[in-house]
Parts: C-alpha cells; structure tokens; sequence
C-alpha cells in the first residue's frame, strides 16, 4: 500500500467501515456470513480501537494493511456494500498529488 498522503480521507474511509459493520445493535455484524465475520471481526475491532484511541496514523495504517488483507480473502462472500466500502478504504488518502 503506497503512503497516506491525506490523512483525514483515510481515517474517514476507515471511520465508514468501522460504523457499517458496528452498529449499536450488531445487527450487520450477525448477519455476516461466518466466515467473513471470522475473518474480519479482530482486524476491524483493532481499526475501531485506533480511530477510538486517536492512535498514530502509522498504526491505524497497519491495523488497516491486516483488515484488508484477511479482507480480500473473503470478499466473495461480503454484502455488496461491504465490500465496496473495504475497496474504497484500501485507497482511501492516497490520492495523486
């Protein structure tokens, strides 16, 4: 993944993961296929956790790289929405200068 150059993008595109998937009652979470919810539930909680904590961007960035990565294994069987968001997020902040 080449750098951030817009930090604000990127921690936007991983804010519209994080609330797609955590809602207050869980509902898209449970009514994720289990695979992809197996796969991608301790990366995600790790990118809430650093968008919580106003972490680094060096380490939202790693927690981001391990979420997309375990991501792309499992796409096929993501809701449309989802897997679309996590495309965009795999972008998200670097955009040409």
């Amino acid at each position: 993944m080449p750098g951030i150059r817009n930090e604000q993008a990127f921690r936007e595109a991983a804010t519209r993961v994080v609330d797609l998937v955590f809602t207050d009652d869980d509902a898209y979470l449970d009514a994720l296929p289990e695979v992809v919810e197996s796969a991608i539930g301790t990366p995600l909680a790790e990118v809430y956790m650093a968008l919580q904590e106003g972490r680094s961007l060096a380490e939202l960035e790693r927690a981001v790289r391990l979420l997309v990565d375990v991501a792309g294994d499992v796409m096929s069987e993501m809701p449309p929405e989802l897997a679309e968001t996590l495309r965009e997020l795999r972008f998200a902040g670097r955009g040409r200068t």
